[in-house]
């Protein structure tokens, strides 16, 4: 399996052994919420089409796909020994940061500053001012982010991958193939991440997209929609109403969260993934 270098929260590597078997062979794979990439890049499929929204997140991960390997490796070494950065020292990385921030937003940047954020995760506030603190003692340029780079980057080169910048109500779904599949992974509505901090994903935008999906089906083509139906005592009432209102499927995937290790029942997160087929 491949696995994006970087660290999205959300990224579904840990569950690929449950949810690919449930992705049917196409010939065109739409990864909507694109992220990290993680699933998409693992469908066997002529065409990927890789969409993500956030500008930042976008040009990251088409920049992994396409550098040349050895020329970023060079690259990523050198930023990192002009800046002395190191997974102890905080005021490097602080510096770095900062540098970054005042308008030297590059790609190459972005990801040596993940490769020593915490968990290397990446994360910009309001102002679009990359904020994630320094990771320290635990994160640095590992010999595993390397090896993981590696395999992504070349196994990208393998595939032919379609690359957008859209807001997912603003894709064509005329624009596909009759045989595409549209897999999504949005934000969760009931449960809070990095990438919804700021409240960007609700109920509103949850319809909008189950819209969406409806007209997809419309349209005589797949879909298939990750999400969370219960967390933490709450229930996403807009998506269960929805599914047995239309009759879709309803698959169960097992993920162990850690707030249910020292939890009651009363935590319990239930992940799904919602099929037309």
């Amino acid at each position: 399996m491949l696995k994006c270098p970087i660290n999205y929260v959300g990224n579904k590597y840990s569950l690929l052994n449950q949810l690919l078997p449930l992705l049917p062979e196409t010939n065109n794979f739409v990864d909507l919420f694109g992220g990290s990439f993680t699933l998409g890049i693992n469908k066997d499929s002529d065409n990927l089409y890789y969409n993500e929204y956030d500008p930042k997140l976008f040009k990251l991960i088409k920049y992994l796909c396409e550098v040349d390997e050895e020329k970023f490796l060079l690259e990523v070494e050198d930023v990192i020994e002009k800046f002395s950065l190191n997974k102890y020292d905080k005021d490097s990385f602080n510096k770095f940061r900062s540098y970054y921030n005042e308008g030297r937003q590059s790609e190459l940047y972005l990801f040596v500053l993940l490769c020593f954020s915490y968990n290397h995760q990446i994360r910009f506030n309001s102002s679009g001012k990359f904020n994630t603190p320094h990771g320290t003692g635990t994160t640095h340029f590992s010999s595993k982010m390397k090896e993981n780079f590696i395999s992504f980057n070349r196994g990208a080169k393998e595939k032919n991958i379609i690359f957008s910048n859209k807001d997912f109500a603003n894709v064509d779904i005329a624009d596909f193939p009759e045989d595409s599949i549209f897999y999504c992974d949005p934000p969760y509505l009931i449960s809070l991440a990095t990438y919804n901090e700021n409240g960007v994903w609700n109920p509103t935008r949850e319809k909008q997209l189950l819209q969406f999906l409806d007209d997809v089906s419309s349209d005589c083509k797949r879909f298939a929609l990750s999400n969370v139906v219960e967390h933490k005592g709450k229930q996403n009432k807009i998506l269960l109403d929805w599914i047995d209102q239309r009759g879709y499927h309803c698959h169960s995937i097992e993920k162990k969260y850690k707030s249910q290790k020292t939890h009651k029942n009363k935590n319990t997160t239930r992940e799904v993934l919602v099929t037309n087929y």
